[in-house]
């Protein structure tokens, strides 16, 4: 829900990363949005300059983006290019990190 920014009671969230080869996806966001008629959804807007595993200079660049949503929903996540077109970028590595035990 966009009223909860930074707590929302009786919420589990869980993270899911993507991460993308940096070359020509500079101009590229991510749409994350509840699969139910009207759902909420939330643009990850990108960073220009990717990320790097500073442990390992050999390391392939990435452009990586990350969002915590709450569990128990099914969501669909669309790259977007700056015109508002769909786009799949060439590799995509999802992870989805364990879910945390919430009472």
């Amino acid at each position: 829900p966009s009223e909860c920014m930074a707590y929302c009671i009786d919420t589990c969230f869980g993270t899911v990363t993507f991460d993308i080869n940096p070359a020509d996806t500079r101009h590229i966001d991510v749409s994350i949005c509840e699969d139910v008629e009207d759902g909420d959804c939330i643009l990850i807007q990108r960073n220009p300059q990717g990320s790097q595993n500073l442990d390992n200079p050999n390391a392939v660049q990435r452009r990586t983006f990350r969002a915590n949503l709450p569990t128990g929903k099914k969501y669909t996540a669309t790259f977007v290019e700056e015109n508002g077109y769909a786009t799949w970028p060439e590799i995509v590595e999802t992870t989805y990190d364990e879910t945390p035990a919430c009472d």
